[in-house]
């Protein structure tokens, strides 16, 4: 063979050498052309394609240019080369030996931008040695990794004997390892990644038995961030796009013990059926990263918890089939402190194909000032709905109930609805809870149409204030994200009958005799701050004494803003601590942050000029308070009735 091909390049310049596809069991090349020029010069070998045996990805162009070329027998060197692939835009050397007689040899390529990458071809196997094989070259070579930009460097050994017991062994480490997909929902960085893997091939079926220690880095993928110090063991067997998971062990830091088994269907890319345990894990650590990105992702930063929680999650025709969830002294709370649950221990057992059940015990909880004594919930739970039984709730001197509460999951969410009742809760127990001034009365309601929609909860009935000899009643009460950052509440409220010598010497607002009645609707709550309102206060109909402190005639002129303005000479009203008048009446109309104000008589009470009657004098002497500014802002006319409301100083009349 030698001295043919030597003849040939004595007798003319060039030799070309083609070959349409050489095969190996571990490698396809196809439009092979070796070219062996004439006397001193180089001889060069052109791939059209390279593919690894059973992948779709294809090396295209690649060129190696042999600085010596040696033939003899069946022996083909080529040393001093340079290897030139178009997709990494630069050239390596490298060293080729091959013996075509027992088709073995061997392949070193190095450079400072690629690596180094040494590669045995054996008789029945063939080992493959990385150097620092740089991560992000590989989007150049292989498309389907542009999407992910991968980085760092690799280096390890991949042994795979093809022999007719087949074996496949790596032991491969990763350094500075990173991605980031374009959607920028999935990142890595600092990846330390050691994987030990060993296969063992029979017919078409693959025994794996596999470690992989992530040692160092971060990774986020979209909802969950996950840190280093994981250890994953795994024994599969595989056969096509079907796996079988026999034995999945994950250390993991804040759990006890976490083990998952099933068919991967590696085509679809889906988990079949298995079950996924999760023994002793604590939410303390899991919480922020596991726990509430799944749960709730739009409160996790505002939200801890606490405890320790079982659970085991079951597969069945890819889709969940159970769920069991055991729960020991969680606590969940508002970073804020507003709110908490807890703690609370119980289970939890749900399955598609049959009844479950919920068994909670709550030690208790606070909402906002609220504190909330302790309660079970019991329930239970079918494939797609949820029938609570009746639970009451303590509420200082009261309770909470709520009955035949039922949940069906329906393409929007969970709906559903029940009944709630507020037994009797003591209001001065309740003011004092709110950090408000004492009233007297009690608080209770009725609310027998109780409906739940997705991100909504409607109070088809009453909640009910007795206080001050009078009540307050509010009714088509709606509830948006009542658990968002921004639940919103809508109300129509009405007060009847409000004693004001109570209200006023409560609020030290100065001291009116009298009743009245009062209007609020269209209330619209934003984080339980006004945002938009029709509200009037009035004198109620009959015959009862009507009188009202110098004190509380400042302060209503006060209210009025600038423009507002006594209908009384100065000099009379200085001789009189109160005064009798005939009627009362504001009203603030709240929208985009202007309260536009109205007195005795509503919009229609209005004079030409814009002025507006506060309050309406009788018997001697005679005493009008007018207001002449009907638009002021709503956060200054908040503070005007806080600097009223805090002023305990009496009013100097000049």
């Amino acid at each position: 063979m030698a001295g043919v091909l030597a003849g040939a390049a004595r007798a003319t310049p060039l030799l070309e050498i083609g070959f349409g596809r050489v095969v190996h069991p571990s490698i396809i090349a196809e439009g092979v052309v070796a070219t062996l020029g004439a006397e001193g010069e180089v001889a060069r070998i052109f791939i059209r394609s390279l593919q690894p045996e059973g992948r779709v990805s294809r090396i295209a162009d690649v060129t190696m240019t042999c600085g010596r070329l040696r033939l003899a027998q069946v022996i083909i060197e080529c040393l001093e080369g340079s290897l030139e692939i178009p997709v990494l835009g630069e050239r390596s050397g490298f060293d080729i030996a091959f013996d075509t007689g027992d088709r073995t040899g061997r392949v070193k390529i190095d450079s400072p931008q690629v690596g180094r990458v040494d590669l045995t071809v054996g008789t029945h196997a063939i080992l493959t040695e990385l150097y620092g094989l740089p991560l992000d070259r590989l989007p150049q070579v292989f498309a389907a990794s542009s999407s992910w930009s991968p980085s760092g460097r690799m280096s390890g050994r991949v042994e795979y004997d093809f022999g007719p017991g087949r074996r496949l062994k790596a032991s491969i480490r990763l350094d500075s390892g990173g991605f980031a997909s374009a959607d920028g929902l999935r990142a890595a960085e600092g990846v330390e990644l050691a994987v030990d893997l060993v296969g063992r091939g029979q017919a078409r079926t693959w025994n794996w038995d596999a470690d992989i220690v992530w040692s160092a880095g971060e990774a986020y993928l979209d909802p969950f961030y996950l840190a280093s110090g994981a250890r994953l063991h795994l024994a599969a067997r595989s056969e096509g796009d079907r796996v079988d998971l026999q034995r999945v062990s994950l250390n993991l830091d804040g759990v006890e013990e976490v083990k998952l088994s099933g068919e991967l269907d590696l085509g679809a890319g889906m988990l079949r059926s298995g079950a996924l345990a999760l023994k002793g894990a604590d939410l303390a650590v899991l919480g922020p990263s596991f726990i509430l990105p799944a749960v709730a992702p739009a409160q996790q930063g505002l939200l801890t918890v606490e405890g320790t929680l079982d659970l085991v999650i079951g597969v069945a025709d890819g889709t969940l089939s159970a769920l069991e969830i055991g729960l020991d002294e969680v606590r969940i709370a508002r970073s804020d402190g507003s709110a908490k649950v807890g703690p609370t221990g119980g289970a939890v057992a749900w399955y598609s194909d049959r009844a479950g059940e919920l068994a909670v015990h709550v030690a208790g909880g606070r909402w906002r000032s609220l504190d909330f004594g302790a309660f079970d919930l019991r329930a239970k739970l079918d494939a797609r709905s949820v029938e609570l039984a009746a639970v009451r709730i303590p509420l200082l001197d009261g309770a909470v109930v709520f009955e035949s509460v039922a949940l069906v999951r329906g393409s929007r969410g969970w709906q559903g609805g029940g009944a709630a009742v507020v037994e009797p809760v003591s209001m001065p127990l309740l003011t004092e809870a709110l950090g408000l001034p004492r009233m007297a009365g009690v608080l209770s309601a009725s609310i027998p149409g109780l409906i739940v929609r997705p991100g909504e909860v409607v109070l088809d009935g009453a909640l009910v204030i007795s206080v001050f000899g009078g009540y307050l009643q509010a009714s088509r009460l709606h509830l948006f994200e009542p658990f968002g950052r921004f639940s919103r509440l809508e109300a129509d409220i009405e007060a009847r009958a409000i004693d004001l010598t109570g209200l006023t010497e409560t609020f030290s607002f100065g001291s009116i005799s009298g009743l009245i009645d009062a209007d609020v609707t269209g209330l619209e709550l934003v984080q339980w701050r006004p945002q938009r309102f029709d509200a009037s206060v009035r004198s109620s109909p009959g015959r009862y004494p009507r009188r009202i402190s110098q004190r509380a005639v400042q302060n209503i002129s006060a209210l009025g803003g600038p423009g507002a303005a006594l209908a009384i000479q100065r000099g009379v009203l200085g001789f009189f601590e109160s005064f009798g008048y005939r009627s009362l009446a504001i009203g603030c109309r709240l929208e985009n942050g202007v309260c536009t104000m109205t007195g005795i008589g509503g919009s229609e009470g209005v004079r030409e000029n814009g002025s507006f009657v506060l309050v309406e004098g009788g018997g001697v002497p005679a005493l009008n308070v007018i207001g002449y500014n009907r638009r002021i802002d709503w956060n200054e006319f908040l503070d005007r009735l806080q600097r009223v409301i805090a002023s305990n100083a009496a009013p100097v009349v000049q």
